[in-house]
């Protein structure tokens, strides 16, 4: 069986809050799943069970570990921010480190800090638990996709992957007025491929790795990369 994550399990589910927590913990201590099911025990041990919904119950606890003040300040204005997390109101995206996926979540509990280091202003949140509300948006793909194939998102404030592998000659993707793309990745385009980028605000990286001769990828109006 295939690896398997949370997101393979979840619907997709808007946040509150279109911000992004993008701090990564030192580490995930938990992932916490369940489902809803009600279930009666009888006298003589026999179990009567209702399963109430077929949507899983996911949590996820991170530890941020011996960090600077701005590392731990960005934890904190997300928890005490009313137009972010506010509190356990409020729900807002998070990637995951490790299986990259994008989800809608809210805080669960209280926030705690402790302060390490004085003299280095070192802080420690021991545990930041996370309520999974749903998958985000992660990625548009296109693995192998035809020759003169377009992928088009015009109105995407934040995508975490556009990606487009083994696509043939003459393709096109045009993401003209994304405000931030994480990546967009172009991996094994023949020749005379082409991805257009115009009016992107940031990227975080352009990856054309073993594209053939006479490829092109362009991104003329980019403000980061």
């Amino acid at each position: 069986m295939a690896a398997k994550t949370m997101w393979d399990y979840l619907s997709v589910v808007d946040a509150d809050n279109n911000v992004i927590l993008n701090v990564s913990p030192n580490k995930i201590i938990t992932e916490e799943g369940s489902k809803n099911a009600s279930i009666r025990t009888a006298d003589d041990g026999t179990e009567t069970r209702v399963s109430l919904s077929d949507t899983p119950i996911f949590y996820v606890t991170l530890i941020f570990s011996n960090r600077n003040a701005s590392d731990i300040g960005t934890v904190m204005d997300f928890y005490y921010d009313s137009s972010k997390g506010n509190g356990n109101a409020e729900s807002f995206t998070w990637i995951h480190p490790t299986d990259t996926h994008r989800y809608t979540v809210r805080f669960d509990g209280k926030f705690r800090r402790q302060l390490i280091n004085v003299s280095g202003v070192v802080y420690t949140v021991p545990a930041v638990r996370l309520r999974i509300l749903g998958a985000g948006d992660r990625e548009i793909d296109a693995e192998n996709s035809s020759s003169s194939t377009e992928i088009t998102a015009p109105g995407f404030d934040v995508v975490w992957m556009l990606d487009a592998p083994d696509v043939s000659s003459n393709s096109e993707i045009t993401a003209p007025s994304f405000d931030v793309v994480w990546m967009l990745d172009a991996p094994d385009n023949s020749s005379s491929s082409e991805i257009t980028a115009p009016s992107l605000d940031g990227v975080r990286a352009i990856d054309s790795a073993g594209n053939s001769s006479s490829s092109e990828i362009t991104a003329p109006t980019i403000g980061v990369v």
